[in-house]
């Protein structure tokens, strides 16, 4: 896991080494008012954020109770969500939105998902959109601790070949679930809910969300998915991962990253990545037709 926050601590006392609106340190429980935003703002590039706010839902669209949410880049601001599934983080400091990232976490229950930051409106920073995070399969099989051979596990239409010598490290989230943060647990999203990392993407035909979210395997882990999209037999595939990475600047968290190729295989069945290929971290699967 690449981002700098653990799921569950809620990280706004970073947001005190950060330049508050009135020239201060921050302070997530009092943040400057819109106009000290617009006198200490109005001659820079950075805008004076107060606070972000947003909605979290299923795909059904009912709320996703107390998700957990952060937005961070060298330094992170937090809070837990209302049972409503909104949330409002404290900000309270000069910034520039597009040097952060929004990391929304719905576990054990729901999917994570990270995305790039809008720009901020008069002291806000207010998401359009409700966030969606699908809900994920309750079980499924073990992350092997070490695998001695390589091994095989199947969560819902995702088949993953791990091979031998191939470790996992989880985020410590994961860790604090027990046996269930080890568990990989695979959701079929329907296109119409993708996310906006992967809108820009043309030609995707498929979606999953992975568990648990971030964890990164040593070795690449071959894919295998049923073609359900019936592409041509032997065509090309792209796979994309929702990258988690804060440490590039801009971070590059919140973007789709280029994994793994792969082919439909000669009977038009499956689509298997190519023969050294596959993914490294556990998060979003987007699947999409090769131009």
């Amino acid at each position: 896991m690449r981002a700098p926050p653990a799921h569950g601590i809620l990280v706004a006392i970073a947001a005190m080494m950060a330049a508050s609106c009135d020239g201060s340190r921050a302070s997530t429980s009092a943040p400057a008012d819109s106009g000290t935003c617009a006198a200490v703002a109005d001659a820079s590039d950075l805008a004076c954020v107060l606070h972000v706010d947003g909605r979290v839902i299923d795909l059904a669209g009912s709320p996703v109770r107390r998700p957990v949410v952060s937005m961070c880049s060298r330094e992170c601001y937090g809070a837990a969500g209302a049972d409503d599934g909104t949330f409002s983080i404290p900000i309270g400091a000069l910034l520039r939105a597009s040097d952060y990232a929004l990391h929304v976490s719905g576990r054990p229950d729901f999917a994570d998902v990270y995305s790039k930051v809008p720009p901020a409106d008069k002291g806000a920073i207010a998401l359009g959109a409700a966030i969606i995070l699908p809900a994920l399969p309750s079980t499924g099989p073990a992350l092997p601790d070490a695998a001695a051979t390589a091994t095989t596990i199947v969560s819902g239409d995702l088949t993953l070949d791990v091979p031998a010598g191939a470790t996992f490290q989880l985020d410590v989230g994961d860790v604090a679930l027990g046996d269930r943060g080890r568990q990989l647990r695979v959701a079929r999203v329907p296109l119409d809910a993708t996310p906006e990392f992967a809108r820009a993407l043309t030609g995707v035909v498929g979606l999953y969300a992975l568990a648990p979210p971030g964890a990164a395997s040593s070795l690449p882990l071959a894919v295998h998915l049923p073609n359900a999209a019936s592409l041509p037999p032997s065509s090309a595939v792209d796979l994309f991962v929702l990258d988690d990475d804060y440490r590039p600047m801009p971070p590059t968290a919140g973007t789709a990253r280029l994994a793994a190729k792969a082919h439909v295989s000669a009977d038009g069945r499956t689509i298997d990545t190519d023969v050294g290929a596959g993914i490294a971290n556990l998060t979003w699967l987007v699947v999409r037709r090769s131009p």
